[in-house]
């Protein structure tokens, strides 16, 4: 009997390969990306998301300015909840979550100060495996 997680994988990925665009696939993919960009500053609408979800395009309107990087990690956002998607069945550690953060190192995206930071981000995905491997 399969689980509920394995139910949702399914129907994920299910909807996924139909590019059916009013379900559980789509929603999850425009929320997470449009509220996770949000916390992290982005100026993206959601409605932006959608239509680069839908699309790969943005319409802005009028004197509205849109950073590159804010469409960039949106993009990338995407991408890396499709490999978590082909990927869940494995188990998370340091080389999954290296993975993962390699979606949003983008040329051009990193800034030094987040270059700088690479010490405490490996610290981080150490913790992170430890305490919940």
């Amino acid at each position: 009997m399969k689980s509920n997680v394995d139910k949702l994988i399914q129907q994920l990925n299910s909807e996924k390969a139909a590019k059916y665009k009013n379900g559980i696939y789509h929603f999850t993919q425009t929320s997470l990306a449009y509220n996770s960009n949000r916390i992290e500053g982005s100026k993206l609408s959601h409605e932006h998301t959608i239509n680069l979800f839908n699309t790969h395009t943005l319409l802005s309107s009028g004197d509205e300015v849109i950073d590159s990087n804010n469409i960039i990690e949106t993009m990338n956002h995407f991408r890396a909840f499709d490999y978590i998607l082909q990927n869940y069945n494995e188990p998370l550690n340091e080389e999954l979550i290296k993975h993962l953060h390699e979606f949003y190192r983008e040329p051009g995206y990193l800034t030094d100060t987040c270059l700088s930071a690479q010490d405490k981000y490996i610290a981080y995905c150490r913790h992170l495996v430890k305490d919940f491997a």
